[in-house]
């Protein structure tokens, strides 16, 4: 008897985890179709590039910071930030730790051509003894790119000082 409710338990265990898998391919399908209607809205309003732009603003003081504790792995470090910004963007070798803060678009995001766009930025790096204000271009440059058949874009940014 005892062996029938632990055969009828697991029948019935695998028989819910069938449905929900069933159920978790249909949401599958449901998210790919608001992706592809989703593609079709421009890119403008589809994505903001004020946070991407932040994260790469914020690993590049990351990277300087890193160099100026590390001489050491100063050839690595520079061959990165030289695929974030084109232009030098200076820090002082006594910070150790450094914050991107009040991140704002200065004008309207420029077409430029299908994969490049350009967006000035004003920017506040701030701290322990530090605060500074400057400005700055990200060349924003978006690709379409396909992943497990799924259509997404690929987002890199460049900075150019102003």
């Amino acid at each position: 008897m005892k062996q029938l409710v632990y055969i009828l338990f697991t029948v019935l265990l695998i028989g819910c985890a069938n449905v929900s898998e069933e159920k978790s391919f249909a949401t599958s399908d449901t998210a790919e179709t608001e992706l592809d209607e989703a593609s079709s809205i421009p890119i403008e309003e589809a994505f903001s590039y004020a946070t991407i732009t932040e994260q790469k603003l914020q690993e590049y003081f990351d990277l300087l910071v890193l160099k100026n504790k590390h001489p050491e792995l100063a050839e690595t470090i520079s061959a990165q930030l030289r695929q974030i910004t084109t232009d030098s963007i200076l820090l002082s070798r006594e910070q150790d730790s450094v914050a991107v803060k009040n991140l704002s678009a200065l004008g309207p995001l420029v077409k430029i051509n299908d994969t490049l766009q350009e967006q000035s930025f004003l920017y506040t790096i701030a701290s322990k003894n530090l605060s500074k204000t400057d400005t700055l271009t990200a060349h924003i440059i978006t690709k379409p790119i396909r992943i497990d058949g799924i259509e997404t874009l690929a987002t890199k940014v460049v900075f150019r000082k102003n």
